[in-house]
């Protein structure tokens, strides 16, 4: 948003020492990041990444006294965090507590995105980072609604059943006694052995265990699951070295070798006792159908818009933690507002506003 819309704040800023204020402060954040904004500047939206790469908007709201008084703050997250703010604050400290406290709910989407992808999710969609629940489908007649606590994603989840009478039954009674299986997947969260006293080799490995995690597989040198694999087997094997010549207790060398790599699908199919399914080829492919740019899932019936008049949502960003739809013809009038935008015949190639991905569309004719 670069080139028409910070024109725009411009011719703003000189109008008054508070459009002067608010331009300078996005400076601050960059125009790269601002989404969009309100005609008096008081409504502005900001995107930004998580370190998975999830994309995140935050909506700030600010009123006459700005900044005298804290702006309000809306986000697709499951709660919101106390905005700390002072008569010397600026946009930018809103824009670093929103980062942290992306940082806290980590683990909770970790989880939530493994459910999606292993899971037979009842009416998956695109999914909102706010919702802590999912329904998934147990058998024909059967679901179970799962709550997730936020700030302990792994904790065992509220439910409930949902389906035949006899199939509730069986799920509840299922629930209720083997529930105390529930273990803790200590792959979500950081590497650690509870009931075990330090111990200084020991404590040496699960340190490297956080910094390969914090910093990420490939940056390491290790990708994906493999990496992990290959980094677990090492560990294990000079555990199981040392144990063998008696310098590490038997019962610290076990707690680490049950921390193995235990998924939430098969935590839940373990207490339920039951073979869960796995995603339907629908869910898989099942896109975003909202544009991300005007927010509607069809375009208005008009003979302007030609063979587009009324059409879904047809051009969708490639970056796999984004995949946000749009409108051909919404994308395209957003990349002819930006100056970086190129064009080679009748494409045309820019970033998505959401991503900053590389994104190409094709011009529409239109009428």
């Amino acid at each position: 948003m670069e080139c028409a819309d910070q024109k725009r704040c411009e011719e703003l800023a000189k109008s008054s020492s508070f459009y002067r204020r608010i331009y300078s402060e996005v400076e601050e954040i960059g125009w790269e990041h601002l989404v969009r904004f309100g005609e008096d500047l008081r409504l502005l939206s900001f995107h930004t990444k998580d370190k998975k790469g999830r994309v995140h908007i935050l909506q700030i709201t600010l009123d006459g006294s700005y900044p005298n008084h804290p702006p309000s703050i809306a986000a697709d997250v499951p709660y919101l965090f106390n905005l700390k703010w002072s008569i010397n604050s600026r946009l930018k400290d809103a824009i670093q507590q929103f980062h942290k406290h992306l940082e806290k709910l980590q683990d909770f989407w970790n989880l939530m995105d493994d459910i999606d992808h292993s899971l037979l999710v009842s009416d998956l969609r695109y999914p909102q980072r706010a919702l802590s629940h999912r329904q998934l489908n147990i058998s024909n007649d059967s679901y179970i609604i799962l709550s997730i606590d936020a700030n302990d994603p792994t904790s065992l989840p509220d439910c409930r059943f949902l389906g035949s009478d006899s199939g509730v039954e069986r799920l509840r009674a299922m629930w209720r006694k083997n529930c105390k299986r529930w273990k803790k997947d200590l792959t979500i969260g950081r590497w650690r052995v509870a009931g075990c006293k330090s111990y200084s080799v020991f404590s040496s490995m699960i340190g490297v265990l956080n910094i390969y995690q914090e910093k990420g597989f490939r940056d390491c040198g290790l990708v994906g699951k493999d990496g992990f694999k290959f980094l677990f087997r090492k560990v294990e094997e000079v555990l199981l070295a040392i144990m063998s010549l008696g310098d590490l207790s038997l019962k610290m060398t076990e707690s680490f070798l049950r921390m193995r790599d235990k998924p939430f699908s098969e935590n839940l199919a373990h207490v339920l006792d039951i073979q869960l399914h796995g995603p339907s080829s629908i869910q898989k492919t099942d896109a975003q159908t909202e544009c991300g740019i005007c927010y509607a899932q069809y375009l208005p019936i008009d003979d302007e818009l030609g063979d587009k008049s009324g059409s879904g949502t047809d051009c969708t960003c490639e970056n796999n933690s984004c995949s946000r739809a749009f409108h051909s013809v919404c994308l395209g009038d957003w990349l002819r507002s930006i100056t970086t935008t190129r064009q080679s015949f009748d494409v045309l190639f820019g970033n998505c506003p959401y991503c900053s991905d590389p994104i190409a569309v094709k011009m529409n004719t239109r009428k």
